[in-house]
């Protein structure tokens, strides 16, 4: 095409614009076409393009539109105005580095949880991922502030037991145990006893102020309706136990 000049469609593939952005840039008077042929298509030449790269650049560091627009009316701009920019879209990316790291720590931790299962009782595995992901996301730092931490290892497999252990106490309550069972009532003390574990770290005032939170918040529950019954049932049962002991 003579003098450099592209349509829309050649500047959209060669810069990744789209070409309703490039319709738009005209609209608001960023990036008006060099000419116009008949039928209003959109002609841009050697200056357009340049143009163009430049607005990608300032908005890349995380300028406004409107302030990418005031920038290009004239040839320099203070230094501080594109430090602040550059400064502000670090922390961002950081922010962001961080986001990406927390997620993978948590998809080896859901990983982790399914151990060497061959068949994953989708309503406990949640409740845990759940759990864990409300917890990093509402809590890390209040918990943090009161040092209630564990090790991601020491978590991993607590996470697990809890895992095995509801499924187990499922499975009995699917086939028909009663709740008196003894292999019940052993699962019930392995999970209160996990359940001990877990808050050890935590004050009265800290573990109640939690329990609070998590409530208001409808943390997702590893049991339904009836294996509810059930589990209240066998805890009943064993409260028993341990008074006649």
């Amino acid at each position: 095409m003579t003098n450099n000049l592209q349509t829309i469609g050649e500047l959209a593939r060669k810069t990744g614009e789209t070409i309703r952005t490039l319709r738009y840039y005209d609209e608001i008077g960023l990036l008006k076409p060099t000419q116009y042929k008949d039928g209003g298509h959109r002609l841009y030449g050697d200056a357009a393009l340049h143009r163009l790269q430049e607005i990608q650049s300032l908005k890349f560091i995380g300028f406004s539109l409107k302030d990418i627009a005031d920038i290009l009316k004239q040839q320099y701009t203070p230094k501080n105005q594109l430090h602040e920019a550059i400064t502000i879209k670090k922390e961002k990316l950081i922010q962001q580095m961080n986001d990406i790291e927390r997620t993978i720590q948590q998809l080896d931790h859901m990983t982790s949880i399914m151990g060497e299962e061959d068949v994953i009782d989708i309503r406990v595995f949640c409740f845990i991922i759940h759990s864990f992901v409300w917890e990093h996301e509402h809590n890390q730092e209040y918990l943090l502030k009161h040092k209630y931490t564990i090790p991601a290892v020491e978590r991993r497999r607590l996470d697990q037991q809890y895992y095995q252990l509801f499924t187990a106490l499922k499975k009995l309550a699917a086939d028909g145990a009663s709740p008196s069972d003894s292999r019940c009532l052993g699962i019930m003390e392995d999970i209160l006893l996990l359940h001990k574990k877990l808050i050890a770290a935590l004050d009265e005032e800290t573990w109640q102020a939690l329990k609070q939170e998590a409530g208001s918040s409808n943390i997702l529950s590893p049991l339904a309706a009836q294996e509810w019954n059930f589990f209240e049932n066998v805890y009943i049962e064993y409260r028993k136990c341990l008074t006649n002991v």
